[in-house]
């Protein structure tokens, strides 16, 4: 009987493989980080302190009574995505941790590859909301919330630096691609 080629999103299960106990096996391509453990923990150790002052602001952006910030569309909409590119972006940090050293290379797609993108659309959607909350502002006035208006822009601001930061941080780590390896080296 033939095995079935997959394609798309779980191209990947095309190299996992029942070895000749019965396990299923990774016979794929892996990914090393080269950098030694204490060096690769203390960088992810950075990485998840960025990641969750990114998360805190964002999060906190919402949680102030700025103006606009309940009923305006233009606020609300890229405030509601910057919160789902931020929770992305620590999704894809989780992945990227918890896969080990060296990284499978479905997994280095989806974390490495992928995270320095989800980054910039959670910057840039930080942006846009710092935006919409100026142009709200100009049009309707502080209405008494000015503290609050000024700590939503940089609660804004603090969001955009931190995924900027994670993404050029992510783009310098470096990466050596391995050969198939076989359960003998596991």
């Amino acid at each position: 009987m033939s095995e079935k080629q997959r394609k798309g999103r779980r191209a990947y299960l095309n190299d996992i493989k029942m070895n000749e106990s019965g396990k299923y096996v990774y016979e794929g391509t892996y990914y090393a980080w080269d950098e030694k453990e204490k060096g690769r923990r203390r960088i992810l150790a950075k990485l998840w302190g960025v990641c969750a002052v990114l998360a805190a602001a964002a999060v906190a952006a919402g949680c102030i009574p700025a103006p606009g910030m309940e009923n305006c569309v233009y606020l609300v909409l890229p405030y509601a995505l910057q919160v789902i590119a931020a929770v992305s972006v620590c999704w894809g940090l989780g992945r990227l941790s918890l896969g080990g050293n060296p990284l499978r290379e479905y997994v280095y797609q989806a974390a490495v590859e992928k995270l320095p993108g989800r980054a910039v659309i959670s910057a840039v959607f930080a942006g846009l909301t710092a935006a919409g909350e100026l142009v709200y502002v100009i049009q309707n006035g502080v209405q008494g919330e000015a503290g609050m208006f000024a700590l939503c822009l940089v609660l804004e601001a603090i969001v955009t630096a931190a995924a900027l930061y994670l993404r050029f941080a992510v783009l310098k780590l470096s990466w050596e691609k391995q050969s198939r390896r076989t359960d003998k080296n596991r």
